[in-house]
Parts: C-alpha cells; sequence; structure tokens
C-alpha cells in the first residue's frame, strides 16, 4: 500500500523564512539609509548649537576685556547620537578648539598730547594677538563649516565662502577698540569643554590719539578675511554720504601676509585697548610709560601746595598696580610728601622713593611752596621716574617712557612778583601778564576757586566778559587770547590792546558745556585759567527754570542681581512759577565707549526701566523696547512699548524734584554693565510749561 506525503508545514517554513528575510532587508535599508540621515540631523543641530556656543564665548571675551572680571564659557566640542537598540552608532563625533598662531596687530600713525603723547608719538605700536578656531570631525555631514573668532567677528569659513556670525568691533565711530587675545589654548574631545578667561589688561582708559603727518592712523589687523568682506564689515563707518560721520577711507590687503590695512579718516580717535589669556601660558604686561593725571602747569601760591597725581600704565594705556615711583624737587628748595612709601625707602624734602603705584596705578605727591622767594613767579620742576617693572624688577620693557616732569610755578597769594620781574620761565619780561580774577568773578554766572579755575553757568548768558591786567601797567599793549578746545567756547577775538588801566577785555563764546583752558599772553609772559562751563537751565525771560542740582550718582540697580554700578542717578528743580512736564530726554556718553542703554528686565518701572522719573504730579516711565543705542533722545510720550510710556509731570515751586534713572548704561565690545563712577553723560531734557511754552536744558551728569 502506498503513503501519502505529508506537505501542509512547507508553506509556513518559507513562509517564516521569507518574512525573516524581508526584515532583515528592511534593518539592513534602515541603518544603511535612515540612521545616516537621522545622524547627519544630529550633527548638524549640534554644529547650530556649537555656532550659538561660540557667539556666547567672543561676547565672554569681550565683556571680560572691559570688566576685569574673569569668565567662562562652555563649548560642546562632540555631541551623542540617540541610543538605538537594534541598530548600530558610529562612534560619537568629536571637535577640536584651538588657538591659531600669534600675529602682531598694529596700530600706526596715532599721535597723543601731552606726557602720553611720549608714547604715543606716531610710530608703529604692535599688539601680539591669536584667534580661535573650532574645527568639528562628523560622520555623516559632509563639509561642515570652521568656526573662527578673528578680532572681533565671528564667522563660518566655508570652502567657497565665509558667513559672518557676528560682527567687527574694531572701529566704532571715532572709538578704536582692540582686545588681544593671549596664551595657548588645544581642546579636543567628543564632550563640552569649558573655556578659562583671564582679564589681563582690562579697558579702563582711553587715549585720545590722531595722525600729526601726512600719514593716516592706521590698523594692520592680522586676518584670513580678504579686504572686500572687512569692507563689508566695515560699512557703516566707509559710508560716503555721512560726511564727518565717516571714518574708515579704506581697506588693503597687506602684501606678503595674511592682514588688512584700515585707513581711518584725518580726525580724534578714542584708544581703548585690552588683553585678555585663554588657556596656558597667558604673559602678563608691563609698566610701559609713567603719565600725569593731574598738577601740571599749575600755579601755586606761597604757602600752599598742589598735588601731583601720577599714574603708571602699561602698553593697553591700562594702569599698573604696585610699580614703583620716584620723584624728584629740581628746584626751588621746598617740601615734597607722598603716600605709599615702603618701609625703608627714602623721603626727604627734596626726594621721594619707593612710592607704590595702588590698584588704580596711581600715587599722589603733595609739592608745598618755600615761605617766600628770591625771584617772583619761579618756575618750580618736579620729576617722576619708575625705578622697576612689577615681577621683574630690573629693566623696563622696550620703547618704556619711564619719566615725566611737573611745571609750576610758584606765585605770590596775590599771583604778583616780588624784586626782578621775571617770567615763568624765569627768562626777562617787560611786564606780567595775569587773568583779573576779582574781575572775573564779577560777571553774573561766574565763580572761581582759584587762580587757575573757575565755573560758568552759560543760562545766564552764552557769552562772559574775560580780562587781563598787566603789571606794572602797560599801556596799549596787545595781549594775545586763545583756548584749547573750540568746540567748548572760542573768544570774540584773538587779540585786544590794553587800555590806560592796562587791563584788555574779551568776550569768552561758549558753544556747550565742558572744560576750557583759556590763555592770555603778553609782554614775553602770560597765564592760563581752566573754566568749567555748565547749563543750569535758567530758561531765558521766563521766572525761574528747570536746573539740574549737581549731584549725579553712579549707583546699582538692586533689580539686577549685579554689583557693577551701571545706573545713573541725579535730579533737577522745576523753579518756574507753573507746572512743567518733561517730554524728551537726550543722552549722550562723553566717552564713546559707553554706547548702549538697555535695562535688565522684561517689567517696566522703577529700577526695571531704561528711563524712570520720579515726580511730585505724575512719574514717568519709558520702557524702550530691546534698548537702545547711544547716544540718543528718547521721546517719553512714544519710545516706550505698550503701557510703558508716560510723561513726567512737575508741580511749580523750589522743592519739586524729579530723579532721573538711565538704567543698565553698557559699553564697548559687547552688551555687558558698564561702570559709570567717574563716566560723563551729556544729558539735554525737553519740556513743555502749562502755558505751552517750550525750551530745553543741558548738563552734564558725572557718576
Amino acid at each position: 500500500m502506498r503513503l501519502r506525503t505529508d506537505e501542509r508545514g512547507v508553506t509556513v517554513q518559507i513562509g517564516t523564512v521569507l518574512l525573516f528575510a524581508v526584515l532583515v532587508i528592511l534593518l539592513s535599508v534602515y541603518q544603511a539609509s535612515v540612521v545616516p540621515q537621522q545622524n547627519e540631523q544630529v550633527e548638524f543641530t549640534h554644529n547650530q548649537q556649537v555656532q550659538s556656543q561660540l557667539q556666547d564665548l567672543r561676547d565672554e571675551l569681550l565683556r571680560t576685556a572691559t570688566t576685569g572680571s574673569g569668565g567662562s564659557a562652555s563649548v560642546a566640542l562632540g555631541t551623542r547620537y540617540p541610543v538605538r537598540a537594534f541598530f548600530v552608532n558610529p562612534a560619537p563625533p568629536s571637535g577640536t578648539l584651538r588657538t591659531t598662531p600669534p600675529a602682531n596687530l598694529t596700530i600706526e600713525n596715532a599721535t597723543a598730547s601731552g606726557e602720553t603723547g611720549d608714547y604715543w608719538t606716531g610710530s608703529a605700536r604692535n599688539f601680539s594677538t591669536r584667534g580661535l578656531t573650532y574645527d568639528p570631525l562628523y560622520h555623516v555631514y559632509q563639509n561642515p563649516p570652521t568656526t573662527v573668532y578673528d578680532n572681533g567677528v565671528l564667522y563660518n569659513r566655508f570652502d567657497s565662502a565665509n558667513r559672518t556670525l557676528a560682527g567687527q568691533r574694531l572701529v566704532d565711530g571715532n572709538t578704536v577698540s582692540l582686545v588681544a587675545l593671549n596664551g595657548s589654548l588645544s581642546k579636543s574631545s567628543s564632550d563640552t569643554a569649558t573655556v578659562g578667561l583671564r582679564s589681563v589688561s582690562a579697558a579702563t582708559r582711553t587715549v585720545a590719539v590722531r595722525n600729526e603727518t601726512d600719514e593716516n592712523v592706521t590698523l594692520v589687523v592680522p586676518t584670513r578675511l580678504p579686504a572686500d568682506e572687512w569692507e563689508q564689515l566695515l560699512a557703516a563707518e566707509m559710508n560716503q554720504t555721512r560726511g564727518d560721520d565717516r571714518y574708515v577711507r579704506a581697506v588693503e590687503d597687506v602684501s606678503g601676509r595674511s592682514a588688512v590695512r584700515l585707513v581711518l579718516e584725518p580726525a580724534t580717535y578714542e584708544l581703548e585697548l585690552a588683553k585678555v589669556g585663554v588657556g596656558t601660558d597667558v604673559t602678563d604686561t608691563d609698566a610701559r610709560y609713567v603719565t600725569d593725571v593731574r598738577g601740571d602747569n599749575a600755579s601755586v601760591a606761597e604757602n600752599s601746595g598742589q598735588e601731583l597725581v601720577v599714574e603708571v600704565r602699561d602698553g593697553f594705556n591700562n594702569p599698573v598696580a604696585g610699580a614703583t615711583v620716584n620723584a624728584t624737587l629740581v628746584s626751588p628748595a621746598a617740601n615734597l610728601t607722598g603716600d605709599n612709601i615702603s618701609a625703608g625707602d627714602a623721603r626727604s624734602e627734596k626726594h621721594l622713593t619707593g612710592l607704590t603705584t595702588d590698584a588704580e596705578g596711581r600715587v599722589t605727591i603733595q609739592y608745598d611752596t618755600p615761605d617766600d622767594f628770591s625771584l617772583p613767579n619761579q618756575p618750580v620742576a618736579v620729576r617722576v621716574s619708575m625705578d622697576s617693572v612689577p615681577g621683574d624688577g630690573a629693566a623696563f620693557a622696550p620703547g618704556a617712557r619711564a619719566n615725566l616732569s611737573y611745571n609750576l610755578t610758584a606765585v605770590n597769594t596775590d599771583g604778583s612778583g616780588r624784586g626782578d620781574e621775571t617770567d615763568a620761565n624765569g627768562s626777562d619780561a617787560a611786564y606780567q601778564t595775569r587773568w583779573d580774577i576779582p574781575a572775573i568773578e564779577s560777571q553774573p554766572g561766574m565763580e572761581c576757586y582759584s587762580n587757575d579755575t573757575c565755573r560758568y553757568d552759560r543760562s545766564v548768558d552764552s557769552s562772559v566778559s574775560m580780562t587781563a591786567n598787566t603789571t606794572p601797567t602797560a599801556v596799549n599793549a596787545p595781549v594775545e587770547f586763545s583756548v584749547n578746545d573750540t568746540d567748548v567756547a572760542t573768544f570774540a577775538t584773538d587779540r585786544r590792546d590794553t587800555g590806560s588801566d592796562g587791563n584788555a577785555t574779551v568776550d569768552l563764546d561758549t558753544a556747550t558745556t565742558g572744560v576750557v583752558n583759556v590763555y592770555a599772553a603778553s609782554g614775553g609772559s602770560g597765564d592760563a585759567l581752566a573754566v568749567e562751563v555748565y547749563d543750569s537751565g535758567g530758561g531765558g525771560d521766563l521766572p525761574g527754570g528747570l536746573s539740574y542740582n549737581d549731584d549725579g550718582q553712579a549707583t546699582d540697580s538692586p533689580t539686577d542681581g549685579g554689583s557693577t554700578q551701571s545706573a545713573l542717578a541725579f535730579s533737577v528743580t522745576n523753579q518756574f512759577d507753573q507746572q512743567l512736564t518733561i517730554t524728551d530726554v537726550t543722552v549722550e556718553p562723553q566717552t564713546g565707549f559707553i554706547n548702549r542703554l538697555n535695562d535688565p528686565s522684561g517689567r517696566e518701572g522703577k529700577w526695571y526701566s531704561e528711563l524712570y522719573v520720579e515726580a511730585d504730579v505724575q512719574n514717568g516711565v519709558t520702557d524702550v523696547p530691546s534698548g537702545t543705542d547711544l547716544p540718543t533722545t528718547i521721546d517719553m510720550d512714544t519710545d516706550g512699548h505698550s503701557g510703558a510710556s508716560v510723561e513726567a509731570v512737575l508741580s511749580s515751586g523750589s522743592d519739586a524734584t524729579v530723579l532721573l534713572y538711565k538704567f543698565q548704561f553698557q559699553a564697548g565690545f559687547g552688551t555687558r554693565d558698564a561702570n559709570m563712577n567717574g563716566q560723563a553723560v551729556d544729558i539735554t531734557l525737553a519740556y513743555e510749561l502749562a502755558d505751552g511754552t517750550t525750551g530745553t536744558v543741558t548738563f552734564t551728569v558725572t557718576g
């Protein structure tokens, strides 16, 4: 008997095998195509993230350069793929963050005035600096960019083009800002790295320079970006239609090296220099020059004294603490005294050695005049020199300017001389020419504090009479008049002849507020007088005025959680006989370094908004969306966002006071708080009285 074959299970087995084969194929396709696509997206997202982190690193670097406090930033050099149960990931991608080789950034043809001009002579000044590059090593993402930090610019470098992420900060108007990056860094990892930053020389000082030759001030900048791309970065500074606001004349490639040359327009520029360390092998700065802060060219009456303030600076124009300074009185014999003298160092009537600069890089020397003089108007010379560089104890750095001289004039109490008449330099003079302080102080709006300092309120009148006299009386003698700052004031004429009383009077026409030195010279001698011009807002023909109470104060907002005194508070008083509304506020820092006003929060009100006015009738507030660049004029009625635009209203009466808070002044290279201590800000208030009369008042507030 034949048995039938049973093949009923074969179909199931074959189906199972085929299904498994299809599954393997699908998994293989997923592994070969979908997983790489997903990983590529992970890598691309990581690259976007690290670019943002490098922008944070750039901002932190620039903040460190300004504040002097250290900082840090985290950079995810690599990333991780998502965990997959049935699929295989390659090794985590990594990246390398490293410093570029050092190269010199050079400032050429920059000349300063005064003792600082002994260092900034127009000769080329070199500053060694580095850049930073981030190179990713991805498995799937093809041709990712190298992200580069280069002299303030952050950009992505591709094979065929560059894409800017953060623009240049080298030239901003007439401010030239340089941050030299020092040290060595190289980190390669797939993890997150913390990059520490150390302030070596914080940008706490600015120096005004200009070209005094036929050659323009130029910057030679080491960079991999070509000149045409720097022209795009500097477009705002090169705009031909801006006229006097145009500061960059040309950008040129430098032959034979990776650098561009920025040729600046003839103008006065504020140099703002700093040095920041990263990684290892960070080098400190050394003392480069000594300069005068106060006291030079002063007249000192008998039985009185004059403070001479000296500052030691490094090559970045910033103060050097702990430097040693000596002082010698050259003539005549009198007393020198000083602070911060180390134990065991010499101290005598004519010599001081071992003076140590404080945290601000300064020492104060007191010169006291002798009891009497054998000659009138004696010249006094005090020579100051640095002994050693901190940490060195021996020689100065090459090119250092280690000496300066204070030139004073010792005069009798009434400004006259004794015996034979000589000028301030000891040479024969036919007569002495001096400012007539009693006559000047008798002018409305003028008050004088000494023989060399007066203060004038230009709200009384834009012009004030200045009188110079001659001793002995010189009739029909030509007296030459001049000023050091024509932007603040000018004389109506530069020459007047003396009358029968030996006096010559000329009008000083003021244009704005500020300090101007005025000079009178005749007969081989002359005199200088510092005049501080301010405006109290007298209100013209109207009774009273809106007056500044001269109480400016740098303060810290209690709401921002920081400690920097980045707010500015002051008060004004409505002296009109009617109600007054403040409508507009103009804010113009005298230092271009202070370049932004931005509140620290999203709330409105006192200590939260850019502008808050505390008044007795109606408080005013203007919360400007996203802050505002400076200088600026804030319209209190329209410039704030919804609900944050209210004008301030003051009642009449001398006791009605308004407090103005300017929040979160920001400065320099990036958006970080500025310390407003010692910073001068020009304020213009526009107001409207109850009868419809409008007016403005301008004054300077110093924190």
